[in-house]
This record gives structure tokens, sequence and C-alpha cells, in this order.
């Protein structure tokens, strides 16, 4: 049987390595030229930053044993540090439950995670399909190549449009999702700050999320400097998505001087990672997506929710059905 997985985020990585575990050669086509999805990473000079996801929560979930046990864990450090909250511009301690979640990065960041998780895997790298055609002898067509089955592993808006080429009735535009603008800034002071985070629970703030690279783990920015991700709420993303780069860091270093104070406000470093498709506001469940007897499977955070241990899920959830 051969299969072919458009998208080589966590959802397809987790289902390509079952198939492959199991007899099978899938082929992953990924339209750029890095894989693992919003598990990003991007260098500045001496500065680098996480610029999707910062973290990984394995949650006793599936993608904790890998992890652990079918991987390498050379570099992969628990994050000790908590996460705080912000309102009114004032920080304050985070609720106790949720940090007491462990949450994993790896030194040379998070995407060598999506790496180890791609190695031996057949990926043909910055290779942008589509459009499915149906055979009429059943199985699909691929840019040349024909398939047996074929998983889809991207954000559901980019599915849809592929389920129709394929003639696919489905729809799965009730699955929507926010943009993120994610700035990234290197500062020439050090963070004395106890905690490794800060977060607008309430969501009412441009600055939903900030995460300080260098207060995760070592080996992020230079000593006595710091670095950080600022992630806009999706209001903010939404109205300043096609703004310059300077204007969204000039804004955003603002509000990170408002919170943190002076010595914060002027980055030396700075850059801007736009997430058309960060995370699904609305999700429809995978058994609701994919009918038993298919063999154009749909799968990814849109699916179980926006963190990678869920895509992670979702994949496996991809895999059993091709194999059933």
């Amino acid at each position: 049987m051969k299969v072919a997985i458009i998208g080589a985020g966590f959802a397809g990585l987790a289902c390509a390595r079952v198939l492959r575990q199991n007899g099978l050669a899938p082929v992953i086509y990924e339209k750029s030229h890095v894989l693992g999805g919003r598990a990003a990473t991007r260098r500045n000079g001496e500065y680098l930053f996480d610029t999707g996801a910062t973290s990984i929560s394995p949650r006793g979930l599936a993608i904790d044993k890998v992890m652990r046990e079918e991987i390498s864990t050379e570099g992969l450090v628990h994050i000790e540090r908590p996460i705080h909250v912000h309102s009114m511009g004032r920080i304050s301690a985070g609720d106790p439950m949720k940090n007491r979640i462990e949450r994993y990065v790896y030194t040379d960041g998070i995407n060598v995670l999506a790496r180890r998780l791609g190695e031996g895997l057949d990926i043909r790298m910055q290779t942008l399909v589509e459009r499915i055609d149906r055979l009429p002898a059943g199985g699909y067509e691929i840019l040349g190549d024909t398939y047996d089955r074929v998983v889809l592993a991207v954000p559901l808006p980019q599915a849809q449009a592929l389920l129709e080429s394929a003639g696919d009735p489905r729809r799965v535009t009730a699955a929507t999702y926010r943009p993120c603008l994610s700035v990234l800034l290197g500062y020439a002071a050090p963070f004395a700050g106890n905690f490794f985070a800060v977060i607008d629970p309430e969501q009412r703030h441009p600055l939903t999320w900030l995460s300080v690279e260098s207060a995760k783990c070592a080996g992020r920015a230079p000593e006595g400097h710091s670095a950080m991700v600022a992630q806009m709420s999706p209001d903010y993303s939404r109205s300043r998505y096609d703004a310059p780069d300077e204007q969204i860091i000039h804004e955003t270093a603002k509000d990170v001087e408002r919170l943190l104070g002076a010595e914060f406000s002027t980055p030396v470093a700075s850059d801007v990672k736009r997430w058309r498709y960060s995370q699904p506001e609305a999700t429809i469940a995978y058994e609701t997506l994919n009918p038993r007897l298919t063999d154009l499977y749909v799968c990814g955070d849109g699916t179980r929710g926006g963190r990678l241990e869920f895509a992670y899920e979702s994949g496996l959830q991809a895999a059993a059905s091709v194999l059933r």
C-alpha cells in the first residue's frame, strides 16, 4: 500500500512514523524548507528564538514516550521556572495547577524535536501540493505519482482546497484559526525575573504571551543579554498582519517596556514571524471528519486542539485509520 502525507508538522510526522514502523514507506510532501510546522526555531545573530510553540508539554500522551525513549534526549531541558500572568500592566504569580504541568524545550531550539521525529522518513521538502486527483480505478495522483491512501496533515483551511480538488464533498470550514504575530526581541540587558513566561489570561492586551527564551534554558542569548518572543493577540495580529515589520516591532517593544521596565526599551536584535494559521479557534473531531470507509484522511491540530502534543495524537489517529 502506497501512502502520501501532505504536511510535515507534528501530525504528519506522527502518522509517518507509525506507518513506517508497520512496514509501509509513506511519502511526506512539505511546502516549506523546514519540517515541524509551529515547532519552529530561528537564529538572529547570537540570539535563538522558538518562534511558534515555545515549549512542549507531553501530559502523559504518546509524544512523552517518544521524547524520552524513542529518540535522542540530548539537549532536552525541563523548564524549571513558572508562568506568571499580567493584567493592567502588573505581573503576578500564575495558576498553581497550570504551573504543575511539565514543560520542555531543547537547548538548540524546539525544531530539534521535529528533526528527530523526521529522521529516516521520506520527506519531499519545498514541494507544494496544490491538488489531489482521484483516479477512476481508485487511488490518487499527486505530482505524477499514484497512492492508495492520502493523509492531509495541514491546517484545515488548506485541507479544504485539497479535498475539493479530489472531488470530496466534506466541508471543514467550521474549524477556524486565529493568526499570530510572533515578535522576536533580543536585548543587551539581563532578565531578573523568576518566571520564564507571562500570559494575559483574559486575552485583552495586544501582548498575549511573552516567552523569555533566555530564561527557559542556557544558550539563547549572550551573557548578560536576554532573548524574548512576544506573541500578539488575535485582534492585534489581524489588524497588523500586513503592516511593516518595523511598525510591529516598535509597538511590541513598547508593550514589553511597559511590562518589564526601561531596560527593555530598545531591542538590539529583532524580527517578525507571521503565523496565518496559528491555532484553531474551533475544532472538528477527527471521528466526525473522517468516515470509516474513506481513503482520504484529514488530521492535524484542527481536529484536537492547538498544541504540538495534540497534533501528534491526531497523526496517530490517522495512522490507525490507514492501517485498519
